[in-house]
């Protein structure tokens, strides 16, 4: 019974490994589109998320989101309190904001892009009128996955 445990617990930490890694590849590959630095700083509120950031020699997770290149949004009740902190910085360049939700796209129109699930599979969505507004131009991998606006 022991060997089954074992056998079990080293196959979901593989499986996690390889979760991590690929989740960890999408938002490099995607990010470094978005913003052409070495090193990109991160923030998000979300706590797995930042945890597969640290395993990146390219982006820096963040504990605050003052620095932050780019700010990567959970649901609405973080963006409402990130926007809270982030309007007592007018002095300070503003970060691009990714979500991970669809409805965050719907709902704030400085939201950039979205990475998020629907039924099981992983979905990528960019509006182009606001990536036009901070003149950014996606390479043509990306471009199907852009919309002229919501």
């Amino acid at each position: 019974m022991k060997k089954i445990w074992m056998v079990i617990l080293l196959l979901w930490g593989h499986l996690y490994a390889m979760d991590t890694q690929s989740t960890l590849n999408l938002y490099e590959d995607i990010l470094s589109t978005l913003i052409p630095k070495e090193m990109i700083k991160v923030y998000t509120p979300n706590r797995e998320l930042h945890d597969v950031f640290t395993h990146s020699m390219r982006l820096i997770p963040l504990s605050q989101p003052n620095e932050a290149d780019i700010i990567i949004i959970p649901n609405k009740i973080a963006y409402e309190n990130i926007a809270a902190r982030l309007r007592d910085q007018k002095d300070l360049k503003m970060p691009y904001l990714f979500g991970t939700d669809y409805h965050l796209l719907e709902a704030y129109p400085n939201v950039i892009g979205a990475l998020y699930w629907r039924k099981g599979r992983s979905q990528l969505l960019f509006v182009r009128n606001r990536l036009k507004k901070l003149g950014i131009t996606l390479p043509d991998k990306y471009r199907k996955y852009s919309v002229e606006s919501l």
